[in-house]
């Protein structure tokens, strides 16, 4: 019975270490920042050596943030402006944007965003890209 018990337990653990690896497994990261605890703008330069991206993802560590808008400017220089003003709770994976246009280069991205909880921990906030 006990036996059964650590080999359920096991199993269910390797089965989220895996669904983990490949959610990470096929994101890039292209930079991150720290998130003071007011509104604030950070600009976080990608760069052609990420390659050619379709979607992009921010991850939040440490303490909750709203992400209010993102600004994506291409290597043409084109921009793509996204309102979300959705709040990212701490160790949460932000919402997928997806690139209009398909694959393209992304040159920046600029993103407007506020701690929810002041006077908390220093949220850190991650880009990702595929």
């Amino acid at each position: 019975m006990k036996k059964q018990y650590i080999h359920h337990f096991l199993v269910a653990v390797t089965l989220i270490m895996l669904q983990n690896a490949a959610w990470a497994g096929n994101w890039d990261y292209l930079g991150g920042t720290t998130v003071n605890d007011s509104t604030e703008t950070d600009v976080i330069m990608v760069g052609a050596e990420h390659g050619r991206l379709s979607k992009l993802r921010l991850d939040i560590n440490r303490a909750p943030v709203e992400l209010k808008r993102a600004v994506v400017t291409f290597g043409n220089g084109d921009k793509q402006i996204v309102e979300r003003n959705r709040i990212i709770g701490k160790q949460g994976k932000g919402p997928v944007l997806q690139l209009d246009g398909g694959k393209r280069f992304v040159k920046s991205v600029k993103l407007i965003y506020e701690a929810v909880s002041p006077g908390y921990k220093r949220a850190t906030a991650k880009l990702y890209g595929k």
